[in-house]
């Protein structure tokens, strides 16, 4: 089952870029859009100090929209990879998920996505996201002892501190 992904259009970056200057949160664009929160883009508006060439801004814009198709390539990779798991009776026995159970598994993924994307940002949420995550699969894992905190989870993102550095 392949996901069918809304290609954001001039128009479309036009009003993020709107949306974004009236301090207009993620999650609200994109449904204003009709897309899950990851299918906006991170970068809504650029910020300008002074003025830039036309060279530098066209490789900025290369280079955001490499990035954003690099991560759209590997969230479809991912959906792709956990509907082929799910369906697959060596893994989950007689009981495999069929078209019905894998979207509302998949709905539910980008539902949970959107709520705790705001983890993997800079933005004064950040922290609140990451002690959520990390209540929930410290819920989901129990005394297993297989919970591993955030920070060593994700140990590329920067850690988040107040105040200023010592």
């Amino acid at each position: 089952m392949a996901r069918h992904y809304k290609y954001i259009t001039f128009s479309d970056r036009r009003e993020i870029a709107v949306l974004y200057q009236a301090n207009e949160r993620p999650a609200d664009i994109a449904e204003r859009l009709g897309v899950q929160q990851f299918h906006v883009p991170v970068s809504g508006v650029r910020c300008s100090m002074g003025k830039k060439s036309d060279y530098l801004a066209r490789q900025e814009e290369k280079k955001r929209t490499l990035q954003e198709a690099t991560r759209q390539t590997f969230v479809q990779c991912m959906t792709d990879t956990l509907v082929f798991t799910l369906n697959d009776s060596e893994v989950m026995g007689k009981d495999v998920f069929g078209y019905v159970r894998l979207k509302k598994v998949l709905d539910a993924r980008g539902w949970y996505y959107d709520q705790f994307f705001d983890a993997m940002t800079k933005k004064p949420e950040a922290d609140y996201a990451r002690a959520k995550m990390d209540e929930a699969l410290k819920r989901i894992c129990g005394e297993t002892g297989d919970f591993v905190p955030f920070e060593q989870r994700y140990d590329w993102l920067p850690e988040i501190r107040y105040g200023h550095k010592p």
